[in-house]
C-alpha cells in the first residue's frame, strides 16, 4: 500500500466520535454539580424540618404560673384622703414673771409629765418674804385664838374680836399670794408631753411672757383631712378611721371627732379632724398620711391580688386558670387596700387568678400551677367603734415567701430581730422613763428643801394651817351668833 494514501474510515464512524466528545464533558459536568449540590440539599431539608419542629413547639408552650383564688368579702363604703397629723395638745410656754433662769431641769426633746418644773427663775427674795408672812400669820392666828377665849367669858370687846380675826385672815391671804408669786417663777409642765427646743440659756434674764420652750402632746394625734363637699350627708361624728404613714407602714385606727359646718369655697371640700393613738410615738406631727374613712355601709365584693391584674390602653384584665389553659380575662377595677383591688365585673368567686409569670402568658396558653402561694384574706367589717376595725388581712406579703424552706428561715430570722429590736427599744424607754422619774423626783426633792423651813414652821405651830384658820373663822362666826 502506498505510504501517501489515507486511509477512510466509514461515516458512523465519525459520527460515534462527535457524539461521544460532546456526552463525556457533559457527564463529568454533571457529577461534578452532583457532587456539590446533592449535601447542601440534604443540609436545607435538615434546617427546615427543625423549624417545623420548633414552631410546632411554640404553638403548645406550657408556662410556669401562680395563681390565687378570686375572694368574695364584706367591705364597708369609705372616702380616701390625705391627711397632716397634728398635736392633740401644744402650746409656747413662758413665765408669769421676770427674772434671770437659776435651773433648767431638762433638756431638748425631751418627755415631761403633767406637772413637772421644767425650769425656774431665781426666787430667794421671795422665798425669804414667805418665810416671813408664815411668821406673821402664826402670830395672827394666835393672838385670834387668846381673844377668843377672853371673850366668851367678857375679858375682850366684840369689836376687838373682830379686829384681831380680820388681821388674821389678812396675814393669811398675804401668805396666799406670796405662794402665788413664787409659784410664777417657776415653768410647769400643764400637759404630758415633749419638749421643743430651749430659746433660753441657764443664767439668762427673760422677761414676762417671753417664749421659753414649746410643749407638745403626740399621743393621741389629731389627723386634719378634707373630702368632697357631696359627701356630707354620708358624715358623722364617731365614724372610724385608718390612717397609714409611709414612714412607718403601720395601720392605726381612730375615730371622727369633728366636722366643718362649712364648705370650704375655694376647694369645695369639708374639713375633718380624727384622733388617734401613737402610744409607740412612730408617728410626728406635720407627716402626711392616708386617710381611709368608713362610712358603715356594707356590701359584698370580690377582690384579687394587685399583682394579678394588667392594665393597658385597652383597659385591665387578668389570667384565669382553667383545666391548666389560661384566659384573659376582661375586668372592672373598683378602689384599691392593701395590696387587694376590688373586681366589679368579669370574674366570679374562687377563680384561680395567675399572680406570677403572666409575663410569658397568652390567651389560650397551656400553664403548670407551681408553688400557689395561698392566701387567707379576712372580711373586712366593720368592728364596734370602741375598737379598731378590720379592714384586710396583710397576710398576702406573707404568703409570697412561703415557697421554699429557706425563705422560712430567713422570714423567722426577720421576725426574731424585729421582737429583739423592739424589747431593746421598751427597755430603753422604760430607762428612760425611769431616769426621767429620778430627775423629776429630784426636782421635787430640791422645791420641798426650798420650802422646808415653811413646813418647820408650820409643824412647830401647827395653829397657823390653814384647816385651823378655818375653824378658829367658824369659831368666831358661832361667837358672832351666840
Amino acid at each position: 500500500m502506498n505510504k501517501n494514501s489515507k486511509v477512510k474510515f466509514p461515516q458512523q464512524y465519525y459520527r460515534r466520535v462527535i457524539l461521544g466528545s460532546i456526552i463525556l464533558p457533559v457527564w463529568c459536568i454533571s457529577a461534578v454539580f452532583a457532587g456539590s449540590v446533592s449535601p447542601s440539599s440534604q443540609q436545607d431539608s435538615s434546617h427546615n424540618l427543625n423549624r417545623e419542629v420548633s414552631a410546632q413547639m411554640i404553638k403548645t408552650p406550657i408556662v410556669s404560673v401562680q395563681t390565687q383564688t378570686v375572694k368574695e368579702v364584706i367591705v364597708e363604703d369609705s372616702l380616701q384622703a390625705l391627711g397632716t397629723l397634728a398635736p392633740s395638745q401644744e402650746v409656747t410656754l413662758s413665765f408669769d414673771a421676770a427674772g434671770h433662769i437659776t435651773k433648767i431641769n431638762y433638756k431638748n426633746g425631751q418627755y415631761v409629765k403633767k406637772g413637772a418644773i421644767i425650769a425656774e427663775l431665781n426666787n430667794a427674795s421671795e422665798k425669804a418674804e414667805l418665810k416671813s408672812l408664815l411668821a406673821d400669820a402664826q402670830v395672827k392666828a394666835l393672838d385670834y385664838q387668846r381673844y377668843l377665849k377672853l371673850s366668851k367669858i367678857g375679858g375682850v370687846s366684840e369689836q376687838m374680836l373682830d379686829k384681831e380675826h380680820a388681821s388674821m385672815v389678812q396675814a393669811s391671804a398675804k401668805v396666799e399670794g406670796k405662794k402665788v408669786e413664787l409659784a410664777q417663777r417657776q415653768l410647769v409642765a400643764p400637759f404630758t408631753g415633749f419638749l421643743g427646743e430651749f430659746n433660753i440659756n441657764l443664767g439668762a434674764y427673760v422677761g414676762t411672757g417671753q417664749a421659753i420652750v414649746r410643749l407638745v402632746a403626740i399621743s393621741p394625734l389629731k389627723v386634719a383631712y378634707s373630702v368632697p363637699q357631696g359627701q356630707k350627708s354620708k358624715l358623722l361624728l364617731g365614724q372610724s378611721v385608718n390612717v397609714k404613714s409611709d414612714a412607718s407602714n403601720q395601720l392605726v385606727s381612730g375615730l371622727v371627732q369633728f366636722i366643718s359646718p362649712t364648705v370650704n369655697t375655694d376647694t369645695g371640700t369639708i374639713a375633718l379632724e380624727a384622733e388617734i393613738q401613737n402610744k409607740d410615738y412612730k408617728l410626728s406631727p406635720g407627716m402626711y398620711v392616708s386617710v381611709k374613712q368608713l362610712l358603715g355601709n356594707q356590701h359584698r365584693v370580690l377582690i384579687v391580688p394587685e399583682t394579678a391584674v394588667s392594665v393597658n390602653e385597652k383597659g385591665a384584665s387578668v389570667y384565669i386558670v382553667k383545666n391548666n389553659i389560661a384566659h384573659l380575662v376582661k375586668v372592672t377595677l373598683g378602689s384599691r387596700d392593701q395590696g387587694n383591688v376590688e373586681v366589679l365585673t368579669g370574674l366570679t368567686a374562687d377563680q384561680q387568678v395567675v399572680v406570677a409569670g403572666t409575663q410569658k402568658l397568652k390567651d389560650g396558653v397551656s400553664v403548670k400551677v407551681i408553688a400557689a402561694a395561698p392566701v387567707s384574706v379576712q372580711d373586712r367589717v366593720t368592728a364596734p367603734k370602741s375598737k379598731s376595725p378590720v379592714i384586710s388581712s396583710d397576710k398576702n406579703q406573707e404568703s409570697k415567701s412561703k415557697p421554699g424552706q429557706e425563705n422560712k428561715k430567713d422570714n423567722k430570722t426577720e421576725a426574731e430581730i424585729k421582737t429583739k429590736v423592739e424589747s431593746k427599744n421598751k427597755n430603753e424607754n422604760k430607762q428612760n422613763g425611769n431616769n426621767l422619774q429620778s430627775r423629776q423626783q429630784s426636782s421635787k426633792r430640791e422645791s420641798a428643801l426650798a420650802l422646808k423651813d415653811d413646813r418647820t414652821i408650820a409643824k412647830v405651830m401647827p395653829q397657823a394651817s390653814t384647816s385651823n384658820q378655818a375653824k378658829l373663822t367658824l369659831d368666831h362666826q358661832d361667837h358672832k351668833t351666840n
